[in-house]
């Protein structure tokens, strides 16, 4: 107890204190001191004039571990070296020292115990014990008014009757101003009605106070958080007279706790929602202190399981895993796990070591790259195919930047140009393109539109002698739809060149042996004409020279054919139109018919028909037209005499009509029995060598609607 301090002249009192019985209770200051000792935040030593010790107070018990009946009589040095402490001197009424009281302020927190001592000596020595007890009292007042804490009385009113310096730097108030005031004047509004229930039971049901936290007003407005402890006072008859304590700011310990807390909430979330899985590992032990819920997922185990065990439990290779966990690596790109239910896979971990609670601890972030590598083995089996295909591709590919400098290019360029892969990658591509237009032609293609296809250029060889090429290219964009580069193959096409020219000599070749054979066939047929002309003159009977000059015309059409093909640069085919027109212009000459009196319309869109129909179909216009110039005018009907052709194609069906708005054909004939020979003609070529139809209308005058 303090007022049992041994100090030096003050034996006998000590003595008379453990010889004598308590016959009455002790004062209340030296109780008021002992609780204050006994609860205070700080650790409070005494020793004597000869460096023993004399006190240690709870504080300074939890502090250094000596507990106090086992400290007294034995020296300072004992405890070790004392660093930072403050030293007050004792010293008695004549000014003598007779021991040193050390403090440490912050050393502990502890409860509050209701002390309850006395002791019974005869007056003299009762003086003696009571000066000392004075003196003893100024010393610790000087020190409860130093300490960090607020030291308080209420009295049975539940208000202050006694209140420490230390109240005015934590609440701003002096202890003039809090004294006659309650705890509930120096809290907020809405915290007074718990802590008024809380009071009126504690002076119901006195009991001690131990470390409550309640929130209170500062002077300036401001809330401090204080943690509070105490004890009830009794007088003499045992009657409650109120209550003593201490009050501790914990404001920023809050502060400093709710933003751990906060801190901790957020970087458990993180963990929590880390698509990796996260454990932390003990180096030491191997044994896994923390994982999240990632992880649980990835092995199979809950997390009480995993606390359980240990990182070589997690992996199919523990020996590698051991090593690695005590060499302190940070990245490892592949290690073979395995599951709770013994499935092998391949993960990548990155870890990060430091210190936890003392203890060497690493945070591993583990990452399943199953699919990873499946798709890398993917990727590589079809970088081999490829590479395998562009190594052997007899076509030539190439990459270039937008520059036109190469980048890649396959070794197959060897082949076509003698060049190697070396001596062209890094330099422009315009270097071996032979003719300078069709370079800036491809590259300006390229840009412009994306893409070129089939385009056609040349090539340097190594001996600078050109090669066709054709070229084949696109732009590839990037994610940003930005052009990053030119890819495209180029094929030597010199083969193709010396066969299309082989070709086209041969068509040439063709061309003149056609028109040289149609050029025959049309001097034959005018032969054939010279001779009909020759008997007509040595001819009297004019149904016989009818029949000759017809048959004359007959010739003369089929002759026609022959001359247009020889014209025409198509050998094959020949225009319909433009026969037709010739056609019936030497048909108005042969019979001697002037266009101004029968008017001629050909509506001729672009119509080609080939040899072997345009024969037939020139011989049954042939006899249309002059069978309308012999039998459709004979007489003037008031009316301009007219003829139309008009011809249409649809694919391969080849439609032709033919009017006149002559008399008309006799209704009373079916022109299919007809017993002329042109009409005989007519049917006959339409129906057997066009494979098509023919439909006589005579409604307005005479219309043939032929389709082959």
């Amino acid at each position: 107890m303090l007022w049992g301090i041994p100090m030096e002249g003050n034996r006998a009192s000590e003595n008379a204190l453990r010889k004598k019985p308590n016959k009455r209770k002790s004062s209340t200051i030296p109780t008021w001191i002992d609780v204050v000792l006994k609860n205070i935040g700080d650790a409070i030593i005494v020793t004597d004039s000869k460096k023993c010790l004399a006190f240690l107070n709870p504080a300074a018990e939890n502090l250094t571990g000596w507990r106090l009946k086992e400290a007294v009589g034995k020296p300072l040095k004992q405890l070790g070296r004392i660093v930072d402490w403050k030293r007050i001197p004792i010293k008695n009424a004549r000014h003598q020292r007779i021991g040193t009281v050390f403090t440490f302020r912050g050393a502990t927190k502890t409860g509050v115990d209701t002390i309850d001592a006395g002791f019974n000596v005869d007056s003299t020595e009762r003086k003696r014990v009571e000066e000392a007890l004075r003196e003893s009292e100024a010393r610790f007042r000087d020190m409860i008014e130093n300490t960090s804490d607020w030291i308080w009385e209420l009295d049975a009113r539940m208000q202050y009757s006694y209140a420490s310096s230390r109240i005015q730097d934590l609440l701003g108030y002096s202890p003039e101003e809090v004294e006659g005031k309650t705890p509930l004047d120096l809290m907020p509004a809405e915290k007074r009605a718990h802590l008024r229930t809380y009071l009126t039971d504690l002076m119901e049901k006195p009991r001690p106070i131990r470390n409550v936290e309640n929130i209170n007003l500062h002077k300036d407005g401001s809330l401090r958080v204080l943690e509070t402890s105490g004890v009830p006072i009794f007088d003499k008859k045992g009657r409650f007279t109120g209550y003593r304590g201490i009050d501790r700011d914990i404001t920023e310990h809050i502060r400093a706790d709710e933003a751990l807390k906060e801190s901790e909430l957020k970087y458990r979330q993180l963990f929590e929602l880390e698509s990796d899985a996260i454990v932390m590992i003990e180096n030491e032990t191997g044994r896994i202190l923390e994982a999240n819920d990632t992880a649980s997922v990835l092995y199979g185990y809950s997390h009480e399981e995993l606390h359980a065990l240990k990182n070589t439990d997690l992996s199919a290779e523990p020996n590698e895993t051991r090593r690695m966990t005590q060499s302190g690596g940070m990245l490892v790109p592949i290690r073979w796990h395995k599951k709770k239910d013994e499935t092998v896979f391949p993960v990548e971990i990155t870890g990060r070591h430091f210190l936890w609670q003392g203890k060497k601890v690493h945070i591993a972030a583990i990452r399943d790259i199953t699919k990873r590598l499946e798709a890398e083995q993917v990727l590589r089996k079809s970088e081999e195919k490829y590479r395998a295909i562009f190594n052997n591709i007899q076509d030539v590919y190439y990459e270039a930047g937008l520059d036109g400098v190469l980048l890649e290019i396959s070794p197959s360029i060897g082949q076509v140009t003698h060049l190697r892969k070396a001596d062209l990658i890094g330099k422009p591509l315009n270097d071996f393109l032979d003719e300078p237009p069709g370079r800036e032609k491809l590259l300006d293609t390229i840009l412009r539109t994306g893409r070129v296809s089939d385009h056609e250029i040349l090539l340097k060889d190594g001996k600078g002698a050109p090669v066709p090429c054709s070229v084949v290219s696109t732009l590839v964009y990037d994610d940003l739809h930005r052009p990053v580069k030119v890819v495209g193959s180029i094929r030597d096409i010199s083969e193709r060149k010396k066969s299309e020219e082989r070709i086209l000599a041969s068509l040439r070749e063709q061309d003149i042996l056609f028109k040289e054979i149609h050029h025959r066939v049309k001097n034959n047929m005018q032969v054939m004409i010279s001779l009909l002309r020759l008997q007509m003159n040595h001819v009297q009977d004019p149904t016989v020279q009818t029949m000759l000059k017809e048959s004359q015309g007959r010739i003369r059409s089929m002759a026609l054919v022959h001359e247009k093909l020889y014209q025409s640069q198509n050998l094959a085919k020949i225009d319909l139109g433009d026969y037709i027109r010739t056609l019936a212009d030497s048909l108005y000459h042969s019979y001697g018919v002037s266009s101004g009196s029968i008017e001629l319309q050909v509506n001729v869109g672009s119509v080609f028909i080939g040899l072997d129909k345009a024969i037939p179909c020139g011989l049954v216009l042939h006899e249309l037209i002059s069978n309308t110039l012999k039998h459709a005018f004979p007489v003037w009907t008031g009316r301009r005499a007219a003829m139309e052709i008009a011809l249409s194609q649809e694919g391969e069906k080849t439609t032709v009509v033919f009017m006149d708005n002559g008399i008309g054909f006799p209704k009373e004939i079916d022109f299919r029995q007809a017993q002329s020979l042109g009409l005989k003609l007519v049917i006959m070529l339409i129906e057997e060598q066009l494979q098509g139809t023919v439909v006589l209308d005579t409604q307005n005058g005479t219309r043939f609607t032929i389709a082959f």
